[in-house]
């Protein structure tokens, strides 16, 4: 699993196209869901040797959001769920011979945010960046366009 991670707008999408050819996109920015990707692709037989996940700020949001509705925040409970779905990841990469790339925000960088539930969102992406980052075999850090290997 290649993770990707950056500021907003750094070229992070731009080093992942320049490597990797026409990959299936599950992008939150079009709405698509962590959870459910499977079922378009399998539906559509996507043949892509590659599968790309952005937009794990938004995905964390949602969850956040999802659960605050249900009258409490289980933040250690997102984050085991996305630590399994990294494992499911690199389950279907070694049995299905798919290459996973994860595109992911770096948060905060240091700013404290003023309200409650924006903090915790921050600590929560960074923790699940941090768990993604324990299971990826390559790191990339991109900024300004430039891509630098940190593992």
């Amino acid at each position: 699993m290649w993770l990707v991670v950056g500021g907003a707008y750094a070229g992070k999408r731009r080093v992942v196209q320049e490597r990797i050819k026409n990959p299936y996109w599950v992008s939150a920015y079009q709405g698509d869901d962590w959870k459910e990707w499977q079922n378009s692709w399998h539906e559509k037989k996507i043949m892509n040797p590659s599968i790309v996940f952005e937009g794990w700020e938004q995905w964390i949001w949602q969850e956040l959001d999802r659960h605050s509705a249900e009258g409490s925040t289980k933040v250690d409970s997102i984050r085991a769920r996305m630590k399994h779905f990294f494992d499911h990841l690199l389950h279907i990469e070694e049995t299905e011979q798919k290459q996973v790339t994860l595109i992911m925000l770096e948060m905060g960088r240091g700013i404290v945010p003023l309200q409650k539930e924006e903090r915790v969102w921050r600590d929560l992406a960074g923790w699940v960046l941090q768990d993604a980052a324990e299971k990826a075999t390559e790191v990339v850090y991109v900024w300004n366009g430039l891509g630098q290997k940190m593992k």
